[in-house]
């Protein structure tokens, strides 16, 4: 084949023009793609992605509950600061006292008594990131998502629920159960559904199980639940363990000191 040189006007180079009549691509100093070609690299990238996604969704969910577990400790270490403060006397579902906003006698739940004295820096920092959202920009601790033990630590100074008004750490203590009592767990944010709350009953449910459940917990840290324990530690409980008796009841109800599981 005899091979032509041409030069282009202003171009830097030169190239090769073949004979007429071959049938040959030209090359002008970049690669050029059939339609073909194009759509099987296309293809390619689409099923890259589609293999990375669920790694990257897994990673975001592990950061999630890696951020949950953290502000669960400090839940469980602002909790200890409150007894220590108040002569031993433990934090409740909810304590009656002036409402800083009213002025009034109100019912104030234990997240928000946490924060307004400062015990916890805001609601933000003991909010579930996995947990939905709820709006409510009048009331932000329906996006807590976190619930308080009410089996142990009451709800209210009426004694609801057959538990003791007022617990003391040493009587808790005394029943050498720090490590596995539970204070906090994650719970349903307030409004899913009928179930969202500031407090869980452990005995009546887990909601990813059964979403109409009174007070339920949750397990959705891929079916595992934060919580923060009585001796300032925090962790997860997996399903099997959220519903075993130690870890909520050493005294104050007549599942105390039992062993087994709820039946859920």
């Amino acid at each position: 084949m005899t091979k032509k040189t041409l030069t282009v006007p202003g171009a830097a180079k030169q190239f090769f023009c073949p004979d007429k009549g071959k049938n040959t691509r030209h090359t002008t100093g970049f690669l050029s793609f059939t339609l073909i070609e194009l759509l099987v690299v296309i293809a390619i990238i689409a099923i890259l992605a589609a293999m990375l996604m669920p790694a990257l969704q897994q990673a975001r969910d592990r950061a999630k509950t890696s951020n949950c577990v953290s502000n669960m400790k400090q839940l469980a270490m602002a909790f200890q600061l409150y007894a220590d403060n108040y002569d031993g006397w433990c934090l409740r579902g909810y304590t009656t006292m002036i409402n800083k906003d009213t002025n009034k006698l109100d019912s104030i739940a234990a997240q928000r008594l946490l924060v307004d004295l400062k015990y916890m820096p805001s609601y933000k920092s003991m909010t579930c990131p996995a947990g939905v959202a709820v709006k409510s920009p009048d009331n932000p601790l329906f996006q807590v998502g976190i619930g308080m033990n009410l089996r142990t630590f009451g709800e209210g100074d009426n004694g609801t629920l057959g538990v003791a008004r007022w617990v003391r750490q040493s009587a808790v203590s005394n029943f050498k159960n720090d490590s596995k009592l539970v204070v906090f767990a994650d719970v349903p944010t307030y409004g899913t559904g009928n179930t969202g709350t500031l407090w869980f009953w452990a005995g009546n449910g887990v909601y990813e199980m059964r979403n109409t459940a009174y007070y339920p917990i949750s397990v959705r840290h891929a079916m595992n639940s934060s919580v923060a324990f009585f001796d300032g530690h925090a962790g997860l409980l997996s399903l099997g363990e959220v519903n075993q008796y130690k870890y909520y009841s050493p005294m104050g109800t007549p599942l105390a000191m039992k062993t087994g599981t709820f039946n859920y």
